[in-house]
């Protein structure tokens, strides 16, 4: 089942741009158009425009503070390749399945993404040493080199990779910062566009362990024991199915 406030978050910056086309039509016929026997009068405008702006402003930057939304898992279904400005290794997400993937889109022109750093720094070294876990620092800087210098400068040990294509759709957003965990099968289990102060929320500590829990669950269980998980499953499901009261065709 699909959660609601992840699906909520998922709305892409077209849409946005959109509704705010719209809305600014509406505003400037409004203002157009005083009508017979009054005045014109500019403040509903005014207030649609303000409304507008402000609503642009938060999709852009994500509110900020809040915590990430979270859902039970929609698959990304597309690869993505990175290249690590550390040893030039090339990384694809397909790999990285068994993994539990936290990636962090940032550039250091993006005064939020700079501001959430220090945050994310003692996340990374929380997780740093499970192999379980795996964090990817996505610079959108037009010029890599400036993210590498940003770190080195900043005394961050952060891992940090630059795009070598397109993100999949579900990796898109509307501005950054925008962070996304994935779970087990590159499951999309949050999102969170813009800045956090991502230790000072336990929540999200607890969400990562978690999922990296559930990866261990699997990867200590043979093949046999996976086939019979998933062949309980069907049965449980079939004996629901049986169970399940139907309509009478009288």
């Amino acid at each position: 089942m699909l959660n609601l406030p992840l699906f909520a978050a998922l709305v892409p910056l077209t849409t946005t741009v959109l509704i705010v086309v719209v809305a600014g039509i509406a505003a400037v016929y409004l203002w157009m158009s005083p009508g017979e026997g009054r005045a014109r009068n500019p403040w509903p405008s005014l207030l649609i425009v303000a409304a507008c702006a402000l609503f642009l402003i938060i999709n852009v930057t994500g509110g900020g503070g809040r915590l990430p939304a979270t859902g039970e898992g929609i698959p990304l279904r597309e690869n993505w390749r990175l290249h690590s400005l550390e040893d030039e290794s090339i990384v694809d997400l397909d790999s990285l399945s068994d993994k539990v993937v936290f990636i962090n889109m940032w550039a250091t022109w993006c005064g939020p993404c700079v501001a959430e750093m220090p945050a994310l720094q003692r996340l990374y070294n929380h997780f740093r040493d499970d192999d379980r876990v795996i964090f990817l620092f996505v610079t959108q800087d037009q010029d890599p080199s400036q993210a590498t210098y940003f770190i080195a400068e900043n005394e961050y040990t952060l891992p940090v990779y630059a795009p070598l294509d397109l993100p999949p759709p579900l990796l898109t957003s509307s501005g950054i910062p925008a962070t996304y965990i994935l779970g087990k099968g590159l499951m999309l289990r949050s999102r969170q566009i813009g800045s956090v102060p991502w230790w000072d929320h336990p929540e999200v500590i607890e969400l990562i362990g978690g999922l990296a829990d559930e990866q261990s669950e699997t990867a200590t269980k043979s093949p046999d024991e996976q086939n019979e998980a998933a062949t309980s499953s069907l049965d449980e499901q079939g004996k629901s199915d049986e169970e399940s009261p139907t309509d009478d065709p009288s």
